[in-house]
């Protein structure tokens, strides 16, 4: 976890397509391994508000984030935000089954304590997430200030360590200490995945990284820890039918099929990107999952305590084998066989992509995938910096070509144009991208300058005031640096005056002036000045 959540640069790429490789054989299978449980004679039927109503209620949610993108920060944060919570129930549940196969019997404010502590650590981890505004654009933040994400972060951290080892003595009065090695092991893991991370970001000043840790190295930890119990179980009810090579080619098979078809499908077939559609499928494959585990996996269900729970002997199965005939044969190994080379095939253009100082690597994962926007854009900035503007140019023109709505494409293509010297194409690529979105405020920024720049401040005016304006209203992921703010301030006072408007530019001045004095920027303050002094 440590070397995960420090490591950057080369070294990060290379712990991403490790991640990547694992996904196939411990991410991918822990989700078939909820559905190869739900879906089974026994708890179909008994979950079917959740596996069909509840399941095609996601489906249909997928396929109108797909029709419309704007749906996939929604999505998205919606599981980034509920995967720590549903870690943190896997491994609560984990100890309350480890302390009952230790013949411990636990009160119910025993449980009702330990359940706050386990609670209160995911508090502390959601504020550090939610603390600021988010660095991600797909990813939504409460944007709490700082004392409050860290005083409440803070206080969860105290109910935590008070709960948690205050019931973890008292149990140790009355059972032995083989009988709580397990479930101290439990509540370890909790610290060490929910209270560590949050106290190292306080202590280093450095952001929670929501996305890298919620899907990355905890993610993988997570579905090891969610596959050795599913297995035990399956093995426990199927008893002498047990097959475990049949139940791990399902769940592995299963997984890939789950995670990998669709994107590829729906990038060649409805030229949706690619990259946003692999988040929109693991966004709803994860929500899938976490709705079916926590109805089928609850101790107090008799079937499932007897199963993790109860003494050696087998439960009696549920489960019926069915005689595979020829043609199932052929066709479960044709099956297979696609899915194991779309999966070669996609390992293989993850790796192509993650090697971002190559450009052949990069050009020929986009023939891989000519749909994938994270790859286009990384081929672009590689051929901008070896200095291959026309190869720049043309990959840009192919891009907005195939998909005249892609904003990131618009705006790159404006910053190359700039760079070339063709401001008038500039201008063009940005109106349009800002046609497509007029919150981009960064792109208001860009055009203001250029028409400024061009002697055209009338123009300039009305974007140089959208950008102040969306600033204020926290539009930015990112907050501009105050100096930036306070530089556009003044540059947009100068475009006021020299369009006669003086009233409105000392105004402007003034507001610089104020800012820079109480940001002790008094450069800036000085510049402001000078230019209110020249309107009088």
């Amino acid at each position: 976890m440590a070397v995960a959540y420090l490591v950057s640069g080369d070294v990060a790429r290379q712990w991403s397509g490790t991640f990547y490789t694992l996904a196939l054989v411990s991410n991918y299978p822990h989700y078939m391994a909820t559905i190869y449980r739900a879906y089974g004679r026994g708890d179909r039927a008994a979950h079917h508000v959740w596996t069909w109503y509840g399941t095609a209620m996601l489906v249909l949610l997928g396929l109108l984030a797909h029709v419309d993108l704007r749906l996939l920060p929604w999505v998205f944060t919606a599981y980034i935000m509920w995967s720590p919570w549903h870690y943190t129930g896997q491994n609560f549940g984990l100890m309350m089954m480890f302390l009952r196969r230790g013949g411990l019997d636990i009160s119910a404010r025993e449980r009702r304590y330990l359940r706050t502590a386990f609670v209160a650590s995911y508090v502390m981890l959601i504020a550090t997430f939610n603390e600021g505004a988010s660095a991600d654009p797909l990813v939504f933040s409460l944007a709490l200030p700082a004392f409050v994400a860290r005083g409440l972060g803070g206080s969860a951290a105290l109910v935590f360590v008070v709960a948690g080892v205050s019931m973890l003595v008292s149990l140790s009065r009355r059972a032995p200490g083989s009988a709580l090695l397990a479930p101290s092991v439990l509540y370890l893991t909790q610290a060490l995945w929910f209270v560590a991370p949050a106290t190292f970001a306080w202590v280093t000043d450095a952001a929670a990284p929501q996305t890298r840790y919620s899907s990355g190295i905890l993610a993988v930890m997570h579905a090891m820890q969610y596959l050795w119990i599913t297995q035990y179980f399956a093995r426990r009810e199927q008893g002498a039918s047990w097959a475990p090579a049949r139940y791990w080619l399902a769940v592995v098979a299963g997984g890939t099929a789950l995670f990998l078809p669709i994107p590829w499908l729906a990038s060649y077939v409805g030229h949706v990107d690619f990259t946003a559609s692999m988040l929109i499928v693991a966004s709803v494959v994860n929500l899938h999952h976490f709705m079916l585990d926590g109805v089928v996996w609850k101790l107090r269900d008799p079937r499932v305590a007897n199963a993790l729970t109860a003494p050696a002997a087998p439960v009696a199965s549920v489960a019926q084998s069915v005689p595979a005939t020829r043609g199932r044969r052929v066709v479960v190994a044709a099956v297979i066989a696609a899915l194991v080379s779309l999966a070669a095939i996609d390992q293989w253009r993850y790796r192509l992509v993650s090697r971002g100082s190559s450009a052949e690597a990069l050009q020929t994962a986009v023939r891989l995938n000519p749909f994938d926007s994270a790859a286009q854009m990384r081929l672009l900035r590689v051929l901008v910096d070896n200095g291959r503007q026309d190869e720049a140019r043309t990959h840009l023109d192919r891009m907005i070509a195939a998909r005249p709505g892609d904003i990131d494409a618009l705006v790159n293509a404006g910053v190359l144009a700039r760079q070339t010297n063709r401001p008038n194409d500039a201008v063009s690529y940005w109106q349009r991208a800002l046609d497509q979105d007029s919150d981009l405020f960064h792109v208001h920024l860009y055009l203001a300058e250029l028409l400024d720049a061009q002697g055209r401040s009338a123009d300039a005016i009305p974007h140089y005031r959208a950008y102040l304006e969306l600033v204020i209203e926290q539009k930015a992921h990112v907050p501009p640096d105050p100096s930036v703010v306070i530089s556009v301030i003044v540059k947009f006072g100068q475009a006021l005056a020299g369009t006669g408007q003086l009233d409105q530019a000392r105004t402007e001045f003034d507001l610089a002036i104020r800012m820079a004095r109480q940001t002790g920027l008094l450069d800036l303050e000085t510049i402001a000045r000078r230019q209110r002094d020249s309107t009088r």
